[in-house]
């Protein structure tokens, strides 16, 4: 079993606060999640999304938030943990 870790780049800047949101299943909600978290705080965080091998369309949501929002880092994990 593999116990490599997970590498989420924090860029040249340091940021205030990281949130870390382990996601699974929840299409749904992830776009008010993300909009509540930027409504609520600082400009000067990031988000860090795992999608724990979703079968709903919880990636391709993240991954498109990512693009709109570069605070937004997205990681798949390979196999359900």
């Amino acid at each position: 079993m593999s116990t490599r870790a997970m590498e989420f780049p924090i860029g040249n800047t340091m940021t205030s606060f990281n949130i870390v949101f382990p996601c699974y299943n929840v299409a749904h909600y992830i776009d008010a999640c993300l909009d509540s978290i930027a409504a609520s705080c600082e400009k000067d965080y990031q988000v860090f999304c795992v999608d724990d091998c979703s079968t709903d369309n919880t990636f391709d949501i993240l991954k498109h938030r990512q693009k709109q929002d570069s605070r937004i880092v997205v990681r798949q994990n390979e196999k359900i943990r």
